[in-house]
């Protein structure tokens, strides 16, 4: 997502010019991970853009401090997501009220939940139909689907001083005959989910709302230069 954003960068270059910014430190970068392999290259995308390169096979010089997307390079494939990706759009327009990533996952995945069924997720076409895909790539998908622009996210500030990122149809049209790309894990084993269809395991759970709240505040920063 930093790689692809223009204005982020523009920001960056424009907080370098005036001396606000001198670099750039990135702490346990291997932990962000889960939110795909394709984070390196966009991590090095934004190396790139300062003048610093980036090579695997320096990642993997010590077995120690190899990150997972270097360990597991090798075990994605290239699949056509045109029509998972088309699904997602669609039922953010079908939304009776503003929905966030977070509850379009939980409505792809086929969870009946709460929020899915307040804002009519629970009820339209195309709930429920990535229920075999693992949570962190179905959130993969509709982050992908922002970062192009089919998708857009707004910062709202609600009650209390919380902030909300809502998810809304983007600039761009996602034409019939448009073909939607991702890399996607091979060998993945599929989610246990419980009776709502939605992912039981805790653990993941807990994972999954970390990442939401990092990213929510990383929106927020960037809201804020």
């Amino acid at each position: 997502k930093i790689g692809c954003s223009q204005q982020l960068k523009d920001c960056f270059k424009s907080l370098y010019n005036r001396d606000l910014l001198n670099r750039f430190v990135i702490d346990e970068a291997h932990c962000v991970s889960q939110w795909g392999h394709d984070f390196r290259p966009d991590y090095t995308k934004l190396l790139a853009y300062f003048g610093e390169k980036f090579s695997s096979d320096e990642c993997r010089r010590t077995a120690r401090t190899t990150c997972d997307n270097c360990v597991h390079r090798g075990k994605f494939q290239s699949k056509d997501m045109s029509t998972e990706a088309r699904t997602a759009i669609n039922l953010v327009q079908s939304a009776r009220s503003r929905v966030t990533i977070i509850m379009l996952t939980d409505a792809l995945r086929g969870s009946e939940s709460k929020k899915t069924q307040s804002t009519g997720l629970a009820r339209c076409q195309g709930f429920g139909s990535l229920k075999t895909r693992n949570r962190s790539e179905v959130e993969r998908l509709l982050r992908r689907l922002v970062s192009e622009s089919y998708l857009k996210e707004s910062i709202v500030v609600g009650q209390h001083g919380m902030v909300i990122s809502y998810v809304d149809v983007g600039k761009k049209q996602f034409g019939g005959n448009q073909k939607f790309v991702m890399d996607v894990e091979l060998h993945r084993k599929k989610d246990v989910t419980n009776n709502d269809g939605a992912a039981s395991s805790g653990q993941n759970s807990n994972v999954d709302k970390v990442v939401a709240c990092c990213y929510e505040a990383l929106l927020t920063c960037r809201k804020g230069i």
